[in-house]
């Protein structure tokens, strides 16, 4: 028997104790650092937003956002807590628990005028966060993230949303127009009666979103995703389709008059009753759509390479 073999044994696992104890310590002091930058910047940007508000509303500062001050304490988590490693990391929302319940709590109660804010980047995420008529006109809201969100009735004219998460928000009566709506995700999002004119929907995910009677004359759909959403009487009148993906849309009853669908991704579309006046089908692939019939066809502008799901 080898009386070493014990030893050599307890040392591997010495070692390896080690390792993983200066592990957790690394990862400690990153998530300390980072943790830092993102109260620093999380602070800057909500005084901003009180400065801001203040001068908007003297008379409801005091009774909004005085008492909102107060839950803003610079006291840092114990990290080597796993818990908080956990909640830095995986649920970073809540990490600022306190001060983001005040800020939303200021910004709904003074919603009547939020525009021009810088909202970039901020979490105002929730089913219970209530900005229905809310005034966000020209609000910078990049990066936001504003999930299952009551926007109904709000006017967002010029705002921008580069990069924010919409999915599942309610937006029914919502003003988009002329919005920067680049790279957001608007999956499952509820949007009957929106206005979207002129807004800036390219590389957008808007996957089986509702977007029923929705006004999306101008918009730009360049490269957009809108497999499975439901455009039933909506408003594309003079649209550009192409490069985008409507496979599986639901374009009953929507007028399309005017609008280019070469280049667009049209499989499984439904086009029953929809409106095609003056519509651009040369290079258009409709060879798998449904509900598309000839007496549809008679005032548009179709060639050789127009692909029909019947003999025309």
């Amino acid at each position: 028997m080898n009386v070493f073999k014990p030893k050599v044994h307890l040392r591997k696992t010495k070692h390896f104790l080690s390792a993983i104890l200066l592990l957790y310590l690394v990862l400690v002091a990153f998530a300390s650092q980072h943790y830092e930058e993102k109260t620093k910047t999380f602070f800057r940007k909500s005084m901003a937003i009180f400065e801001k508000l203040e001068t908007r509303n003297p008379q409801e500062a005091k009774t909004y956002i005085t008492p909102a001050r107060a839950h803003f304490s610079p006291k840092k988590p114990n990290f080597l807590l796993p818990q908080n490693l956990f909640t830095l990391f995986f649920r970073p929302e809540n990490i600022h628990g306190q001060s983001r319940t005040s800020l939303i709590k200021v910004l709904v109660a003074l919603k009547k005028d939020l525009s021009k804010l810088d909202l970039s980047n901020l979490n105002l995420s929730g089913k219970k966060i209530d900005l229905s008529f809310a005034n966000l006109n020209q609000a910078n809201l990049n990066g936001a993230n504003l999930q299952r969100t009551n926007l109904i009735h709000a006017t967002l004219k010029g705002a921008s949303l580069k990069g924010a998460i919409l999915t599942h928000t309610q937006l029914d009566f919502t003003d988009l127009s002329e919005a920067d709506l680049r790279e957001v995700s608007l999956r499952h999002a509820i949007l009957p009666d929106a206005k979207l004119f002129n807004a800036d929907l390219s590389n957008a995910d808007l996957r089986d979103a509702l977007l029923k009677r929705a006004d999306l004359r101008g918009i730009n759909f360049f490269y957009a995703d809108l497999q499975g959403a439901d455009l039933n009487h909506a408003h594309l009148m003079g649209v550009k389709l192409s490069g985008a993906d409507f496979r599986k849309v639901n374009f009953q009853k929507a007028d399309l008059s005017g609008a280019v669908l070469s280049g667009a991704r049209l499989d499984g579309s439904d086009f029953t009753d929809a409106k095609l006046d003056g519509a651009d089908l040369r290079y258009a692939d409709l060879s798998q759509v449904i509900g598309l019939k000839e007496n549809q066809l008679v005032d548009v502008l179709m060639d050789g390479n127009t692909k029909l799901p019947f003999k025309k």
